[in-house]
């Protein structure tokens, strides 16, 4: 099988604060993709909503408004594919329940 197709899932445990209300983001890995975020522990006593106060994009994690907590975050290796002019497709792959699926991110460079 080819080396693409092993790639699996991996999950941290990771502590994120916003201190005085305000937004913090963290890369959860370099190469990654995050897949999920679920609070583990809250410490604040402002809430912790996700998308609201808490949440994720590519290979960060990020939370705001007073959420403090551990989450749990679930990310995937991300795969560089052959570049063309001007263009870029990463691929992950995520393991699990079900038979294999591919997600293709395609984002253009300026």
């Amino acid at each position: 099988m080819n080396s693409f197709f092993k790639a699996a899932e991996e999950c941290k445990q990771i502590r994120l604060s916003s201190h005085g209300y305000a937004y913090h983001r963290e890369t959860v890995a370099p190469n990654a993709a995050v897949t999920s975020m679920t609070v583990v522990t809250k410490h604040s006593r402002s809430a912790c909503v996700s998308g609201t106060s808490f949440g994720y994009s590519d290979a960060d994690a990020w939370v705001d408004k007073g959420c403090r907590a551990d989450f749990k975050i679930c990310y995937a290796p991300v795969v560089k594919s052959r570049k063309q002019k001007n263009f870029q497709t990463f691929f992950h792959l995520l393991p699990p329940k079900r038979p294999y699926r591919i997600i293709c991110i395609k984002s253009e460079t300026f």
